[in-house]
């Protein structure tokens, strides 16, 4: 037989009591990857146009460098557009940096996939290997750049007079 509870029924065992449940810590809000690359990509963009802005302008503007004394466009002269220019350059280049750094893995797996198809047999390479080929890559590219402005600085010829 079934016992009926009562309201006010003492002989009911206790039930706990629901607290509210407490609200979610805030999460905070982060970029995600795609996003992240999407803003590298955008200055990239603008820094490039910066770059390319500037090299028209120096070269289709201003008289050539020896002959450009005197003469500004909008209140700057040759050598500062050439200051503009080459700021530009560096904050591109590390802009690129930053691009190939974050779509490394796809570089790796791409190449791992033509050679796979060339070799026959499946290439793969594991993060450790993936770091050490781009630290690689980045010497190399940073010892060719090291040699070419090496190699201009001894070409150098100081004018005669």
């Amino acid at each position: 037989m079934e016992r009926q509870v009562r309201v006010g029924d003492k002989s009911r065992p206790p039930t706990a009591v629901k607290k509210p449940a407490a609200a979610p810590a805030k999460e905070e809000k982060s970029l995600s990857s795609n996003a992240f690359n999407f803003i590298v990509d955008c200055i990239m963009v603008v820094s490039g146009t910066c770059v390319l802005a500037a090299t028209m302008l120096l070269a289709f503007v201003f008289p050539a460098a020896s002959k450009s004394a005197g003469y500004s466009v909008w209140g700057t002269g040759y050598d500062g557009w050439v200051q503009f220019l080459v700021a530009n350059i560096s904050i591109f280049l590390v802009l690129i940096l930053l691009h190939i750094i974050l779509h490394w893995s796809w570089a790796c797996m791409f190449v791992t996939s033509r050679l796979s198809k060339r070799l026959g047999r499946k290439v793969v390479l594991d993060d450790s290997a993936k770091t050490i080929w781009g630290v690689i890559a980045l010497i190399v590219v940073l010892t060719i750049a090291a040699i070419f402005v090496g190699a201009a600085s001894f070409a150098l010829v100081e004018p005669v007079g």
